[in-house]
């Protein structure tokens, strides 16, 4: 097997543009929708800038004030005040603080910093896959082009709208698709990065919400899969449960058009911590998957999504959704 490709230079970053966003919205809450139509909390290199911004962010969307003492309060709930390099830390940040007026210039440079960064982890994967040759070409094509696709599309903003517009533009999108007679609607990278979106679709269009939580490893992953968030898959979807969804949707993405078959055990572990029901994805190949996920209905595993095994022939449908049923009718 193909070894590992190491990076052996520093990823692009740029702390002191990080620092004087994060600084500039603790003086200036105006700026933190500037900031916000640009980027969000994944886009930080430092682990504790991310971690301050995703405070401010739940801070915003309840409408509360952001400033030292609110994000303390908000950072030390969670119990993430000392990896964040304690309240000093927090408290320097205001030092020196460029105008705040340049804080959409700034937060663009984290952006593009960002960008490199998905990139470059993208390249890297590709480069390990096409060594290592396990795949078929085609196969590890198909993933580099999605790869860089969703750093793309990631990085185009339709005239960088505000997260209130596309909340509200979005909820306005949902309604028409329900009158229109669509029984449910996906919520996927949304989700996760304004949580307080699906929280209002949940409110007003509750039983027609469902969660698409893509994860590898139990962490969950964004803008198709370009990014790892560090948020564990459980947490989230728990949080989304109580939020009114109607069922998680969760796919494997180490697993998801490989075929390599579904992975069960991690399908059944995230579906004994919810009430909600969970709806497999990723992997299936045949038959003998089908069988396996009607053996762990019990579970909290309602239904199963396949594309690529359809498509090419490896699983006919309707006798698969005749198997399912005969075998859920002996439950």
């Amino acid at each position: 097997m193909a070894e590992q490709i190491t990076l052996e230079k520093p990823l692009p970053h740029n702390l002191e543009a990080e620092r004087s966003v994060l600084g500039a919205i603790l003086l200036h809450n105006d700026a933190f929708n500037l900031a916000a139509e640009v980027i969000d909390a994944n886009d930080f290199f430092r682990d504790a800038h991310r971690r301050i911004f995703d405070k401010m962010v739940a801070l915003a969307e309840r409408g509360n004030a952001i400033d030292l003492v609110t994000l303390k309060d908000e950072l030390g709930r969670a119990g993430e005040i000392d990896e964040v390099g304690g309240p000093a830390y927090i408290a320097a940040l205001v030092d020196g603080v460029p105008r705040s007026t340049n804080v959409e210039h700034y937060a663009r440079i984290i952006k593009e910093k960002a960008t490199l960064r998905s990139l470059i982890f993208s390249a890297n994967r590709i480069l390990t896959h096409a060594y290592q040759a396990e795949e078929d070409a085609d196969v590890i094509l198909d993933q580099a082009e999605h790869a860089i696709f969703a750093i793309a599309d990631d990085k185009i903003r339709d005239g960088f709208v505000s997260l209130r517009d596309l909340a509200q533009n979005s909820l306005d999108t949902i309604e028409k698709l329900l009158d229109a007679g669509v029984s449910y609607v996906i919520v996927g990278t949304a989700a996760v990065k304004t949580p307080g979106f699906l929280h209002d679709a949940c409110t007003a269009f509750s039983g027609h919400v469902m969660v698409a939580l893509d994860a590898k490893d139990g962490k969950v992953a964004v803008d198709g899969w370009s990014k790892m968030t560090g948020h564990e898959v459980a947490d989230l979807a728990k949080k989304f449960q109580d939020y009114g969804v109607e069922a998680i949707i969760y796919t494997d993405i180490g697993r998801d058009g490989m075929m390599k078959g579904v992975n069960i055990e991690a399908t059944v572990t995230l579906a004994r911590q919810l009430s909600a029901p969970v709806i497999a994805s990723g992997g299936i190949n045949g038959m003998d998957d089908i069988k396996a996920l009607c053996a762990v209905e019990k579970e909290g595993i309602t239904a199963a999504i396949t594309g690529r095994a359809v498509y090419e022939g490896k699983l006919n449908f309707a006798e698969a959704q005749k198997l399912a049923d005969q075998l859920g009718k002996k439950e």
